[in-house]
């Protein structure tokens, strides 16, 4: 491996082994009272944004997108922007009912697991969207990643998983799929493609 060579230091030693990505060692806290305060946020902030199945870039995005529509209903075309508006109110609605959201849930996982070199103390967000990519490529390419989260590290976010016939690999593509096509409905009603990321 990568990183066979070096030694895990201090903080590593609270932690054990979880899975191998990409020829990179990933460790799991043993404990989550030895998760740092500064991850620990970012964890919680992760944890809202799952709870309610909006993250907060889309939420931000959607209060953009609606304070643009009422401006524009202020000067003249309101039926047209105040269905936009109301479009994306029932969006927000029928999230907090889906069962999960990609692109929360692989990040959950991205904050939780703490790859081999990385600083566990330090939320370095382009670090972590690296890991959540590399996760999630190496969890589409299937082996021993998507071993490890269908038998076992799915059940810290979805715990129905461990007792459920429910096959993780497609229930993650129904929902990859259905916030596709949403995204792409969202982008077709108010002409940017600013969600399609």
């Amino acid at each position: 491996m990568v990183y066979d060579n070096q030694p895990p230091g201090d903080e590593f030693g609270k932690m054990k082994v979880a899975f191998v990505c990409n020829g990179k060692r990933y460790y799991r806290y043993r404990d989550d009272l030895d998760i740092p305060l500064e991850r620990k946020a970012q964890i919680d902030i992760l944890l809202k944004e799952w709870d309610a199945k909006v993250s907060t870039y889309e939420l931000n995005d959607w209060l953009s997108k609606m304070e643009k529509a009422l401006d524009s209903a202020i000067s003249g075309s309101s039926v047209k922007n105040l269905a936009k508006i109301g479009f994306l109110v029932t969006e927000m609605k029928a999230r907090s009912e889906e069962l999960i959201h990609t692109d929360i849930l692989f990040a959950l996982a991205g904050s939780l697991y703490i790859r081999e070199g990385q600083d566990p103390s330090v939320w370095n967000e382009e670090l972590e969207r690296a890991k959540i990519k590399e996760i999630r490529k190496e969890y589409d390419q299937g082996g021993s990643v998507r071993d490890f989260f269908d038998k076992a590290g799915w059940n810290e976010f979805l715990p129905f998983t461990s007792k459920s016939q429910i096959s993780m690999r497609r229930l993650l593509d129904h929902y990859r799929e259905k916030e596709k096509q949403k995204a792409q409905v969202i982008n077709r009603i108010f002409g940017d493609t600013q969600l399609a990321e």
